[in-house]
């Protein structure tokens, strides 16, 4: 009897497992732009009629706590502004040379980030990629929602595609034209190995491993 009903446990243990492992290997599945779209809407119809919507919010700290920087922009000849993105937290912006910074992407779909860029031809038009690109062995890049576009200087703000794309490495916007732009992806969700890898024609913009281009002609495009 002893052994039927240790047998009998092995088994249910066995089954456990089983359930747990197909319970992981769902959740390690990466979201589509769709999905996240969705969450997203949900999120700001939430936010929209919650009873709260009118409290304002007040940082509790900690006051200490940094992060990763993955991208610093500044525009053209300016001594005063910059931008600044943490991979996991928003766009900042610094009119007075980084004493005082304001949060300038916060209700946007996206937290992470890539990069940034600004026109050097036009200050008031900046690009931003989402999805940090720096993977961690502690953790999941978390991704973002594509590229978007600004053409007040980070006052609002229009997503411009390439919502699959995960994770935005790199934006060049070419110094003559601003209406052309150069985005690479660094790759697509971090677990599948289709999406957005290569030379990727995507008009107006090109997904690459990476890419340059002359900062004074326009002329000399290169992507390895």
């Amino acid at each position: 009897m002893d052994g039927i009903q240790a047998n009998q446990g092995e088994e249910t243990v066995k089954v456990l497992v089983a359930l747990l492992g197909l319970a992981l290997a769902a959740m390690a599945q990466p979201t589509t732009a769709a999905e996240r779209q969705t969450a997203w809407d949900a999120h700001r119809r939430l936010a929209a009629e919650s009873p709260f919507a009118a409290l304002p919010w007040r940082a509790l700290g900690p006051s200490q706590q940094s992060a990763r920087i993955e991208a610093i922009a500044v525009p053209k000849g300016s001594r005063n502004t910059i931008y600044v993105a943490p991979g996991a937290g928003n766009v900042w912006k610094s009119v007075n040379n980084g004493l005082t910074w304001q949060p300038i992407f916060e209700h946007e779909s996206s937290f992470a980030i890539g990069d940034i860029a600004v026109a050097p031809s036009n200050p008031d038009i900046v690009w931003v990629g989402t999805g940090e690109v720096q993977p961690r062995h502690s953790g999941y890049a978390f991704a973002g929602t594509g590229v978007f576009k600004s053409t007040n200087a980070g006052r609002a703000w229009t997503p411009m595609g390439l919502a699959d794309s995960h994770h935005i490495a790199k934006i060049l916007i070419d110094p003559v034209n601003p209406e052309i732009v150069y985005v690479c992806s660094r790759h697509g969700p971090s677990v599948d190995p289709k999406w957005f890898r290569g030379l990727t024609p995507s008009s107006p913009c090109v997904a690459a491993a990476s890419t340059a281009t002359s900062r004074t002609t326009g002329e000399d495009r290169h992507a390895a």
